[in-house]
């Protein structure tokens, strides 16, 4: 075995970048030593499959042809990513919290970056974790896996340069390298209770967020919203503020650390104006919290954002194999999720899979296979493959047509198996990622589906559109 290591010094971190010229242990009670960030070569060639499977999600897979090693976190708890993305075969990769055998999954990943596999996790500092990479399918070869720590986002740790946010939705943050600010919306209330404190009333003393993160909101309708934090994983012990305002200037509305079913934060704000700005202050309960990942979510409640009109266009579409034609509707969701708006599909050829698609502009027609797109390009798909490019599951409207010709979610899909229709999410599926539905702009949707060039035995050998439903929001 030849090793090669260089000692990189970045301010007070030190880190070691090894280089392994081969590691090919497939064996999970005997995995190859490595540390420190760097390219680590290995081959599949001669190894079989370790039959190794953790059981349970988040790892379910059995690789082929598998190989392991064991890596141990620095002193700092810097996410980081571990990915076979220069591989030349279809790859797998799974890490594991442990040495051995025994070792529990964390994490599991097989096509982030096309059939290659990424995986990024902040890690308390010392973690020992199993790696184990391997072929989706037979045949192995030569591949690299690489460690490395991802650039870091700004750190809009300072009330005065929040970031901006826009629409409802779900929101990533990373608060591994922010410091605390200290700041606290005003001074405690008459009664001695800072309202965005709210332990102060046991222990009368005023408790900062450590390592938070600032940004404004400006709320897209008016009515109730209830805001809350997820770990992904990552940070596990949040508390957010509320502020009135958009600056230090903002005046502290309310806080949580617990949304009672664990150390996550959930607000709800009742009664908000169209219009309202809110300064958002995210970080940890207590210094001594782990930092990293999380999501931050913000959706409406009760009568939720609703689009304010919707009309239909591109009609009548045209008709499928069985001669009848898939048609569009949308509705308001009662219960808001994301822009508001929910659509279905009824009409198609029962199971035809189909899903949603979406443009800012249309046109008069464009005929592919059996029907017309009525989409200008470029044109988002709310599919599969742009809801895992864009690490958000919601953008995955991916369904099939029941016996009675309505549009069914399957499973994997944003809303869960068995439900009918799309809640259209607030985050658009463009590129590059992060693009949102805001009130006031105007959108046109479309169903695709599968159809047949002909009558059986053909199922699904081409395609066919719905009509297009205009939606000003």
């Amino acid at each position: 075995m030849n090793t090669n290591t260089m000692r990189l010094f970045v301010g007070a971190l030190t880190v070691s970048l090894s280089g392994l010229a081969s590691a090919q242990t497939d064996d999970c009670a005997a995995p190859t030593a490595i540390s420190g960030l760097g390219s680590f070569p290995y081959d599949t060639s001669i190894n079989s499959a370790s039959g190794l499977d953790f059981g349970g999600a988040p790892c379910e897979t059995t690789m082929n042809e598998d190989v392991f090693w064991v890596w141990t976190s620095g002193p700092l708890a810097t996410p980081v990513t571990f990915s076979t993305c220069t591989a030349t075969y279809d790859t797998q990769l799974q890490i594991s919290q442990g040495s051995d055998c025994s070792a529990v999954c964390l994490a599991n990943n097989d096509d982030s970056c096309g059939l290659r596999s990424s995986i990024t996790l902040a890690l308390a500092p010392g973690t020992q974790i199993l790696i184990q990479a391997g072929s989706y399918g037979a045949g192995g070869g030569p591949s690299t896996l690489d460690i490395t720590v991802p650039a870091q986002p700004g750190t809009n740790d300072d009330c005065s340069i929040p970031d901006p946010l826009v629409g409802l939705g779900s929101f990533q943050f990373n608060n591994t390298i922010a410091t605390t600010s200290g700041f606290n919306g005003g001074e405690i209330a008459s009664n001695g209770v800072h309202p965005c404190f709210p332990h102060d009333s046991q222990t009368g003393l005023e408790q900062e967020i450590a390592g938070d993160l600032f940004f404004t909101w400006t709320a897209p309708c008016s009515g109730d919203f209830q805001i809350d934090t997820e770990g992904t994983p990552g940070i596990s012990d949040t508390k957010i503020n509320i502020h009135l305002g958009s600056d230090c200037n903002a005046v502290c509305y309310q806080g949580d650390d617990d949304d009672g079913t664990g150390f996550l934060s959930l607000v709800v704000l009742a009664g908000v104006n169209a219009g309202d700005q809110f300064l958002i202050q995210i970080g940890m309960y207590q210094a001594t919290t782990v930092p990293g990942d999380g999501v931050l979510n913000i959706n409406s409640i009760g009568a939720g954002c609703a689009p304010s009109s919707t009309s239909i266009v591109c009609d009548p579409p045209m008709p499928h194999y069985l001669g009848g034609a898939a048609t569009l509707s949308g509705s308001t969701l009662g219960n808001a999720f994301g822009s508001g708006l929910h659509l279905e599909c009824s009409g198609g050829p029962p199971d035809e899979f189909g899903f949603f698609m979406v443009s800012s502009t249309a046109n008069a027609s464009l005929n592919i296979f059996n029907g017309t797109l009525c989409l200008d390009l470029p044109a988002g798909r709310y599919n599969p493959n742009v809801a895992t490019n864009q690490a958000n599951p919601e953008l995955n409207s991916l369904a099939q047509f029941d016996s009675s010709g309505l549009l069914v979610s399957i499973v994997g899909n944003g809303m869960g198996a068995g439900q009918n229709g799309f809640n259209v999410p607030s985050e658009l599926p463009f590129s590059p990622a992060g693009q949102l539905i805001s009130m006031g702009d105007t959108y046109f949707f479309q169903c695709w589906y599968r159809d047949q060039v002909g009558p059986f035995p053909n199922p699904g050998s081409s395609a066919n559109f719905s009509n297009v439903l205009q939606v000003q929001f």
